[in-house]
C-alpha cells in the first residue's frame, strides 16, 4: 500500500553521511517517543529501516553484538563494510533456513571509518 511507504533521505558527502527520516505512526494510540526509525549500531555507524519494526530491532541487536565481539577481539571499531556483510549474512541465513521466516525489513547502513563515509543498502 502506498500509504505505508517510509520516507527517508540519506546524504553522502566527502566528509560524512546524514540520515533523516519521517516517523509515520501506525495509530494515534502509539507514543511517538517509542518509535525509533534511526538507530546507532556503533558510535560511527547508524542504520535506518523500512518495514517491520520488530524485525529491525532483532537485526540491530545482532549487529551491535557483532560489533562488540569484533571490538573485544581486535581492540578497534569494526569496519563499516564488515558489519554490513555480517548483517546481510544474518538476513540471508533467515531467508534460506527452514522453520523461520525471512526478515521483512530493508536497511540503509551509513558509517564513517578509515575509508571515509560509506552508505550501504541491505534489501529484504
Amino acid at each position: 500500500m502506498i500509504k505505508d511507504i517510509l520516507s527517508f533521505l540519506v546524504l553522502a558527502a566527502a566528509n560524512g553521511v546524514v540520515i533523516a527520516t519521517e516517523k509515520k505512526l501506525p495509530s494515534i494510540l502509539v507514543d511517538e517517543a517509542s518509535v525509533q526509525k534511526i538507530q546507532l549500531l556503533t558510535p560511527n555507524i547508524g542504520v535506518v529501516y523500512s518495514g517491520m519494526g520488530p524485525d529491525s530491532r532483532v537485526l540491530v541487536r545482532k549487529s551491535r553484538k557483532q560489533a562488540e565481539q569484533y571490538y573485544k577481539l581486535y581492540k578497534e571499531p569494526i569496519p563499516v563494510t564488515q558489519l554490513v556483510r555480517e548483517t546481510a549474512a544474518v538476513m540471508q541465513e533467515f531467508t534460506q533456513s527452514g522453520g523461520v521466516r525471512p526478515f521483512g525489513v530493508s536497511l540503509l547502513i551509513a558509517g564513517f571509518d578509515e575509508n571515509g563515509p560509506q552508505l550501504y543498502q541491505v534489501l529484504k
